[in-house]
Formats: structure tokens, sequence, C-alpha cells
């Protein structure tokens, strides 16, 4: 029994130094090349790393070679072992962080070896869209989606992008989101009537960001509009021009939105600095073609007591964010309507009295003068002399009719008459 374990011994001695032998790795003078398939990943996608190890002469290393791996960013095998060809593979992994992998390579007395790879990337460029892009003026929700694009314009995955609103709240409050293999990330903008009234256009403004090379911002914007909200507002008056002895103006006004449409169920107030309105300034709802009318009426004695020759129409209605919409137009007082007048002086002694008869009358040239004179009729403006016959009353009714393209007036006076004596004085 002695004689046979005295020889199990003397035979395991010989073995306890290959146990001891060195982990196999790349002799003095060899090299190591390293590649990567694709050099460029998703932050959670994977490239095959491959390694190949040869010796001075330029043959393979050794098959079970230790080959040692490093990354900074993502995961990869610590060690991997070359096969009879010197080839060594191991895979890396994203690990949701963006950024370039420095992945390295290294055995023994080899030089070291490395390559980079992109997980992820930094955005070139980005695409904003928001459905639906108009919000009614009481408030409503549109969709957002943000795209991000690197440099070739390929949908990039892995960049963080934020969403900002001038109004309103975002779903995600403004936080960052990464997007997924389509490049693209999505939110909600909720926008009240109350959250309008801080505009002071009919739109508003919704950005995207994230991080671009070097540093840099990367931003593009979207306009949200406000729909049913008014934008314009258009004005006639009808005429611009009223006769001082008085008569009306027809008052059109037409709201629109920021696209231009009309906006039915709009209220409207319409002012005058001179007249009354048949609204009586109270509110005008507009129609289904965005209008709403009114009508000036202005009486002489309202013309005569406006200085200057003209007055104000104006319209005027709420916009956004309790701006006023007003537009004013002028009308002007036409004081060139003719307005008739004479005199009539005595020059003869009885027994005919004549009279000198003058139009003193006002108003554009040219000016028609037609009189009637006791019955008689003449036409003109220039002064004349008249005497009146015999058997009439002590008093003569002459009047006096003024016309011009404006208008027409007329002045009517008695002139006294002595007793003729049956005389014919003309």
């Amino acid at each position: 029994m002695r004689r046979i374990c005295a020889l199990l011994a003397c035979l395991l001695v010989p073995l306890a130094p290959a146990c001891d032998r060195p982990t196999p790795v790349a002799p003095e003078g060899s090299t190591l090349t390293i590649t990567a398939n694709p050099a460029k990943i998703p932050i959670d996608g994977t490239s095959s790393i491959t390694v190949l190890a040869r010796k001075l002469d330029g043959t393979p290393v050794n098959g079970g070679t230790e080959i040692s791996l490093s990354t900074n960013l993502g995961t990869i095998e610590e060690l991997v072992r070359t096969d009879p060809g010197g080839v060594a593979r191991a895979t890396l992994t994203g690990d949701g962080r963006v950024g370039t992998a420095m992945v390295q390579a290294f055995s023994g007395a080899a030089g070291e070896a490395s390559i980079e790879v992109t997980i992820g990337g930094l955005a070139a460029f980005l695409e904003v869209s928001a459905n639906p892009l108009v919000i009614p003026r009481d408030g409503g929700v549109t969709n957002l989606l943000a795209q991000a694009f690197d440099v070739d314009g390929t949908p990039l995955s892995g960049a963080f992008i934020s969403f900002r609103s001038e109004i309103g709240t975002l779903a995600t409050g403004g936080a960052s989101q990464q997007t997924g293999n389509s490049g693209q990330v999505t939110d909600t903008l909720t926008v009240t009537r109350e959250d309008m009234g801080n505009l002071i256009e009919p739109f508003f403004l919704v950005t995207a960001s994230s991080s671009g090379a070097a540093g840099a911002v990367i931003e593009e914007s979207i306009e949200i509009d406000i729909g049913g909200q008014p934008a314009t507002i258009f004005f006639q008056a009808t005429p611009t021009t009223i006769l001082v002895t008085g008569g009306t103006v027809q008052l059109l006004a037409i709201v629109r939105d920021g696209n231009f449409d009309p906006l039915p169920g709009i209220d409207v107030n319409f002012a005058t600095t001179a007249g009354v309105l048949a609204s009586g300034g109270s509110s005008v709802q507009t129609n289904n073609l965005g209008e709403a009318r009114d009508t000036l009426t202005a009486t002489q004695s309202d013309l005569l007591a406006v200085p200057g020759g003209s007055f104000n129409v104006s319209v005027f209605t709420g916009g956004i964010g309790g701006v006023v919409l007003s537009v004013t137009q002028v009308i002007r007082i036409q004081t060139d309507v003719p307005v008739a007048s004479f005199t009539a002086v005595p020059v003869d002694e009885l027994p005919c009295l004549e009279y000198v008869f003058t139009s003193t009358s006002t108003g554009q040239v040219p000016l028609t003068c037609d009189w009637t004179l006791d019955g008689d009729n003449r036409t003109g403006c220039a002064s004349f002399n008249w005497s009146f016959n015999e058997g009439g009353a002590p008093q003569r009714s002459v009047t006096l009719r003024v016309s011009n393209n404006l208008g027409v007036d007329t002045a009517t006076s008695d002139v006294d008459v002595p007793y003729t004596g049956g005389v014919n004085c003309n």
C-alpha cells in the first residue's frame, strides 16, 4: 500500500508545474487589429467587434490567446479568446447613453488597438409638426411630434428632445425625451381660453430643441394659429362725405381671423363723434360672412355743431389677449351746398318804387338763381333792378331758388311796395 502511494506521489510531482503555467497571451512583437461593424449604432443597438492578432512574422497567434477588451460607453465582454485563425470576437451593446464609445483591445506584449463606435448621436436638424395646427378660441388640444436627423438625413435614435410652448401646458412638462429608432418623440399641448389672454398675435410658437455638435442647441419651431379669434377688421363708410344739411352714412365692418377667414358671431361696436347710430352704440354681431352693419344719421344741427368740417366714425372689437382691434374713418361735411339769400334795396321815389335785387347766396359754383317776384319769373345770379306793378298788395313776395350739383335751397322775403297811383312801373 505504501509503495502505491509513493508511486502516485512521484507521478503527481512532475504535473504540478503545469498547473502554474502562465495565461496564453500574444507574444512579443505581436500586433492587434480591431474593427467594428457597424461603426454607428442606436442607443440600445449592438456592434460586432473583431480583433485580429498576429505574431511578428505575420502568422496568427495561437488559438485560445486571450484578448482583453474595454469600453468607456456601453458594455462589452472583458475577455475573449482567439480562434485558430487568430481572430477574437465580442459584442458592444449600447446602454442607453449617447456618445462615442472608445473600444480598446490589448493582449500581453502586443501593441494596444482601439476603435470608435458612435452610440446614438447628436442631432443635425429637427422637424416638428402639430395636429391640428389651429386651436379654437375657446381652447383645445394639439398633438406634437418632433423627429431628429443626423447629418445624412437619417432618423436619429438616442437623441434627447424637449418641447416648449409660448402658452398652454405640455403633458411632459417640457422634460427631455429620448428618441427611438424612428428618431421621434411626441407630446400633447393643452391650451385654455385663459392661456390665450397672454397673446398679442393670433398665433403662438411651439419649439423643439435638442443637443447638436460642439455643444450647439438645435431648435425648430412651428406656428399654431388661434382659430375663430379676430385678427383683422375691415371698415367701410358709405358715403364718406355728408351734406351739411344732414343725411345718413351706411357703416360696414368685416371681421376675419388669422387665416383671413370671416368670423361669424363676433360682437362689434360702432361709434361716432356726430349724429346718432341705429345701434345706439350697442354690440352688433357679425353674420356668416363676418359682416356687421350700422346706420349713422346726422341732422343739419348735428353737423353745424361739428368744428373743423369733419368728424370720425369708428368700429372696434376684442382681439387676442384683450387687445382691441379698431378702425376709424373720417366723414367730411360738405359745406359747399347752396345757401340761398338776397338783398332788396330801394332806389327810386314814388310813384314807382324800384328795388335793386342782389343774390348773396353761397355754395360751390356754378350756381343757378331762379327768381319769383310777385308772380313774375327771372333767372340769373347777377344784380338787377325791378319795379313792381300797380294794383298789388303793399307787400310783395320775392323768392330766390339757388341750386348747384350738390343741392337746392330757397329764400323768401316780402318787400314793401306803396300805392303806385295806377302807374305801370315796369
